[in-house]
């Protein structure tokens, strides 16, 4: 996505329209969606609470902000992995926990998922 919104955001830009782009890459957000779903580090990864993300996303796009990341520790996340080799990215997500973080995961449960079913 990122690549996409940059290239569509350069080309814009380029052909001087009045368009702006804010670009959204939150962490889990605590809704049923993301049921199930573990942090490994949750004092420093935390899901999100739906309130806190809406209100980011809102100060982002008031104040024109090209890019808006949650939790805050993710852009220096970005930032390391934007200098890292594959090789080393990987054995950092594998210490973050990001490829058990969805072992849990069961996702939204409930009516709306019997209906969606249905149809």
């Amino acid at each position: 996505v990122m690549g996409l919104v940059e290239a569509l955001r350069f080309e814009i830009t380029q052909e001087r329209l009045p368009i702006e782009f804010t670009m959204v890459n939150p962490y889990f957000i605590k809704t049923g969606m993301f049921e199930g779903v573990i942090s490994k580090w949750p004092l420093i990864m935390p899901m999100l609470e739906t309130g806190y993300v809406g209100d980011k996303i809102i100060q982002a796009v008031e104040h024109n902000r090209v890019i808006v990341v949650m939790p805050r520790i993710f852009y220096y996340l970005m930032l390391v992995k934007a200098f890292c080799p594959d090789r080393l990215s990987y054995h950092i997500n594998k210490f973050m926990g990001t490829f058990e973080v969805m072992e849990h995961f069961r996702g939204r449960t409930g009516s709306n998922t019997e209906k969606s079913k249905e149809s």
